[in-house]
């Protein structure tokens, strides 16, 4: 858009070229991705990184498309509504989600649950809320290494098998 702090050449017609879009054939240097070798197609998107970029709006459905992307992070925009529960159905390569400081409501989708690749997911400084179903959620990414949800509207109880996720290194739930 015209207030993103990168803007697009939305005349240039290969998407993997804009800022902020790295897809399966080439990484952030344009240099061939370790990634080829995983996806067939080098034109597969693989990771976009639109933090700090003044986005308004909401989480596009159609983000669900691109069943290889590995991560995404649009924190420290104006996101708003709520989670699209298709990236439990499709996103299932994701292993790093980052919606820091947006403007995101809700709660979880517990289709949430089948994104088993999570190794990082940071939702700290939103405005979610309810209940938050931790044995159904976070027990089911054992990848799952960083978590933060702090600064949130959550209730519920950490589940004992939290305990029990040997990647886990940070865990953070304050003022939720």
């Amino acid at each position: 858009g015209p207030l993103w702090t990168i803007p697009w050449n939305l005349t240039q017609t290969n998407y993997c070229e804009w800022e902020g879009i790295i897809c399966a054939g080439e990484d952030e240097n344009n240099i061939t991705s370790s990634h080829s070798s995983t996806y067939h197609d080098p034109y597969a998107v693989v990771a976009i990184d639109l933090s700090f970029n003044n986005i308004e709006g909401i989480l596009p459905s159609s983000l669900c498309l691109l069943d290889s992307l590995e991560l995404l992070d649009l924190s420290f925009n104006n996101i708003s509504g709520t989670l699209p529960s298709c990236f439990g159905d499709s996103l299932l390569n994701l292993t790093n989600l980052r919606l820091y400081s947006t403007s995101i409501t809700g709660s979880l989708p517990p289709s949430w649950s089948k994104l088993k690749n999570l190794k990082f997911i940071d939702l700290a400084y939103n405005f979610l809320s309810g209940p938050f179903d931790f044995e159904l959620l976070v027990c089911n990414w054992t990848n799952l290494q960083r978590l933060y949800l702090g600064v949130n509207d959550i209730s519920g109880t950490v589940h004992d098998c939290v305990c029990t996720l040997a990647e886990l290194q940070f865990f953070s739930i304050m003022d939720s």
